[in-house]
């Protein structure tokens, strides 16, 4: 299931968990990435799908850009998509950006976000 170069794919039951890169901020790279994920999703259409941030350091604005359009895809086929593991700062950017709850489900044990997928 995994061919994706810039992120790690690992499944859980029946949830699917994208691991992202430690930093994203290359413009390049945040095209790649965007272009990989979609691909992804597009191919396997999870109905439950968790991005894993415990290890990413840095996660550039245009690199969220493409977590929205994977939200809108995720959610047009009835999956559901949440965000787990992430640093204090990290989170923080997302609040600042107002995504922390109205766009995605966000939370700080992945144990408890992968319960939630299992509602």
């Amino acid at each position: 299931m995994s061919d994706q170069k810039l992120f790690q794919v690992t499944q859980h039951d029946d949830v699917t968990v994208i691991h992202p890169p430690t930093s994203l901020g290359d413009r390049e790279q945040i095209f790649e990435f965007s272009d990989e994920l979609t691909k992804f999703v597009d191919e396997h259409k999870p109905k439950k799908l968790q991005f894993n941030f415990e290890y990413v350091n840095f996660f550039g604005t245009e690199a969220i850009s493409s977590l929205i359009r994977v939200q809108k895809r995720v959610a047009a086929y009835g999956g559901r998509l949440n965000l787990c593991g992430m640093t204090k700062d990290l989170r923080e950017i997302f609040k600042i950006l107002r995504l922390d709850g109205p766009v995605f489900h966000i939370y700080s044990s992945c144990r408890d976000a992968t319960a939630a997928l299992e509602d």
